[in-house]
């Protein structure tokens, strides 16, 4: 009787420990970012296309891990 208690309790607490950190998890997958560098300038080499700053468009933006960048 008592090891059936004490069974319960813990897949309660385990079960209320599972959902809280569900949450944590879900929100993450979701939080990537897609981005196009040098937005609608596109990506040129320095020669064919000096006007385009790709640092001051760096700096405008805050990359996090597993963020996708396109160069088109």
């Amino acid at each position: 009787m008592q090891q059936t208690r004490y069974g319960r309790r813990c897949l309660r607490v385990l079960s209320f420990s599972c959902l809280l950190l569900l949450p944590s998890f879900l929100g993450s997958v979701g939080a990537y970012k897609n981005y196009t560098v040098g937005d609608s300038l596109g990506w040129y080499d320095a020669t064919v296309k000096s006007s385009v700053n790709y640092q001051k468009w760096a700096d405008g933006k805050n990359f996090s891990l597993g963020d996708f960048l396109s160069f088109p």
